[in-house]
């Protein structure tokens, strides 16, 4: 992300984003929230700042950063009575979009932008990622088996079992190039790097 591109988010992100949000925070909380974004820009070796941007996590009523996950995103209430309704064993595919990723040492590795169904079978067989610049992979997108991730319902997020430094070699594409993914060798290689079973057949 270009200098500009970051003053321009910088200036006026949150009214932007979300504006029923914006007018129930407290000037301390915004300027939090601004902190917080200036944190994340710099942890990412100048990818962009994901909350000033409204992808990556978000602060809460007392201005704590949360991330965005399937409660914050559940607008039909799905979720509301943690006794019933649908989750965790089936959940809503809009409720997910966005959600954060981590891998099991508690290291952000970027969210989620889309999901690839099988059309034949009606499962998701990827997740596709964006691991937001991490290890100077630019904006980059990665489609992520669907075995490969869990779903950890203590901190509302996935998680994907692979240190932070091996993403580096992960297979990727760029997002105005995306692979033919009923290709088979392509779908064994990505397979292959998560450690999930595929089969050709």
């Amino acid at each position: 992300m270009v200098a500009w591109e970051v003053i321009k988010a910088l200036s006026a992100p949150h009214a932007a984003v979300a504006p029923a949000r914006r007018s129930s925070e407290s000037a301390a909380n915004t300027d939090a929230r601004c902190r917080a974004c200036l944190t994340d820009l710099a942890s990412r070796d100048g990818y962009g700042c994901r909350r000033a941007l409204g992808f990556g996590s978000q602060s809460n009523d007392k201005g704590k950063i949360v991330g965005t996950n399937y409660v914050t995103r559940d607008n039909f209430g799905m979720y509301t009575n943690k006794n019933e309704g649908p989750g965790p064993a089936l959940m809503g595919a809009n409720t997910l979009l966005g959600n954060d990723v981590y891998n099991k040492d508690g290291q952000d590795l970027g969210d989620i932008k889309e999901f690839m169904i099988e059309m034949a079978s009606g499962k998701i067989a990827y997740a596709v990622l964006s691991f937001g610049g991490l290890l100077g992979m630019g904006e980059k997108l990665f489609a992520v088996p669907w075995a490969a991730l869990t779903l950890d319902t203590v901190n509302e997020r996935f998680t994907l079992n692979v240190p932070k430094d091996a993403l580096k070699d992960a297979p990727g594409f760029n997002k105005d190039r995306w692979p033919t993914m009923s290709d088979k060798t392509w779908a064994a290689g990505v397979h292959k790097f998560y450690g999930t079973p595929y089969s050709a057949d």
